[in-house]
């Protein structure tokens, strides 16, 4: 194993720890937020880390996905979210239920609704210093989220 690879390894074990910290810190605010009770996506009595979204509210009208930013909200005018869950967002739409992004940020929490009237830009974009490929994100403008 290169270096390289240690590092990426490395790298990807800190940000899936920091990601799952940030989830049950936010999972409160979110629960009064949407007046709502959540649980993580499940399979078969587990936990499912390949489900697109991160959790579901007990009764099923809402769905959402946490993401946990290392910068506050003045460093970048948007808020990135991968094309594939912006997607399975507007599928779920579909389906009658809600979708919500919420952004974990130095300074503050943010929400976002999913719905079809807001045109996102989507850009291919990725870490390349941490070795990652681009990949499409969508750019939700901070302007259209809501400080929880």
């Amino acid at each position: 194993m290169t270096t390289s690879m240690i590092n990426n390894k490395m790298r990807l074990t800190q940000d899936l720890t920091f990601g799952n910290y940030n989830e049950r810190i936010m999972r409160p605010h979110i629960e009064k937020f949407l007046g709502v009770k959540c649980k993580k996506f499940s399979k078969n009595g587990f936990v499912d880390k390949f489900s697109t979204l991160d959790f579901k509210s007990i009764d099923g009208k809402y769905q959402f996905e946490v993401k946990s930013r290392r910068n506050d909200s003045k460093k970048y005018p948007t808020q990135l979210v991968g094309q594939n869950k912006y997607n399975e967002a507007l599928k779920q739409i579909q389906n009658g239920v809600d979708v919500w992004f919420f952004f974990h940020l130095k300074d503050k929490k943010l929400a976002y609704q999913v719905n079809y009237l807001d045109v996102l830009e989507v850009k291919m974009l990725g870490n390349f210093v941490g070795g990652e490929d681009a990949e499409p994100l969508c750019l939700i403008p901070n302007k259209l989220c809501q400080v929880i």
